[in-house]
């Protein structure tokens, strides 16, 4: 186990504990959730509803950069969605079941893993938090219990705890052939898992509300017509453009161009999410 144990959590009240707290919050840990996938759901829109002429596929591509790394038939799966018959809705729902099941995390591997094991009193619980909020809700019922390595100590932790914590998870799964876990909206069972559950009104409303103002998005526009493509010039010459037009100076460039160069959004709603194709 490796030391840094950034998320380390520990109770001294028991398992019965554990299961009857984690039951309370259930309902906030998948809001938390929900709250990633609608916000990665309007990323994407956005992102499609103001690609530039020539990109006629940014919606696959983008999920496709997700499974990089991961199984290919992963990749296979997300393109074979049919992109004619469905709205882009549906491409994205597809998509994020698919990439939900991964095993290269990404923003729609959404779900909560808990390792846990007895340490004398102790019950030391390592979650793996890939949602922004779960480790957050998780605290208001646990101790934090986090390590990492010995020069980095926190002074806020009386020494002896910190060197009882440090043990605690350099000695965490020793036991190769014995662990436990708590399964949270597990992605393989279809029953519990957020995103095949996450859906209608309640998705498309939460998908709105994370849409960029008109204001950023026109922004957002005209910062990368400035910098240009990626693909046409060098790294540090894309990162130096990227700087630029973040400083008071370029953001003065952007407000110049937009006004000589009005620019027409195309509209981002209930009707444009359930008709769009990609």
């Amino acid at each position: 186990m490796s030391l840094k144990a950034y998320d380390g959590l520990m109770t001294t009240k028991g398992f019965p504990y554990i299961q009857k707290e984690i039951q309370k919050r259930i309902g906030r840990l998948r809001e938390a959730s929900e709250n990633q996938v609608a916000k990665e759901y309007a990323h994407l829109i956005t992102k499609h509803a103001d690609r530039n002429e020539s990109e006629k596929s940014v919606i696959i591509d983008s999920l496709l950069f997700r499974v990089i790394n991961d199984d290919e038939t992963f990749a296979e799966k997300i393109k074979k969605i049919d992109t004619e018959k469905y709205p882009i809705l549906s491409v994205l729902f597809q998509g994020a079941k698919i990439l939900s099941e991964t095993n290269f995390i990404n923003e729609f591997t959404v779900h909560l893993n808990i390792s846990l094991e007895v340490k004398a009193k102790r019950i030391l619980m390592n979650p793996n938090c890939l949602v922004h909020g779960h480790r957050k809700i998780l605290l208001e019922c646990f101790q934090d219990w986090y390590a990492q390595d010995g020069e980095d100590a926190d002074e806020n932790v009386p020494k002896r705890e910190w060197e009882m914590r440090c043990k605690d998870w350099y000695e965490f799964h020793e036991n190769f052939d014995f662990t436990t876990q708590i399964k949270i909206f597990d992605p393989k069972d279809y029953k519990n898992s957020v995103i095949p559950n996450f859906r209608g009104e309640k998705l498309t409303n939460a998908i709105l509300s994370h849409i960029p103002s008109d204001e950023k998005r026109i922004k957002d526009i005209v910062k990368r017509k400035l910098i240009g493509n990626r693909k046409t010039q060098s790294l540090s010459d894309y990162i130096k453009k990227d700087n630029y037009l973040d400083s008071e100076e370029g953001k003065i460039e952007i407000e110049t161009y937009i006004k000589e160069n009005p620019i027409q959004l195309t509209k981002i709603d209930l009707d444009y999410l359930n008709n769009e194709k990609v």
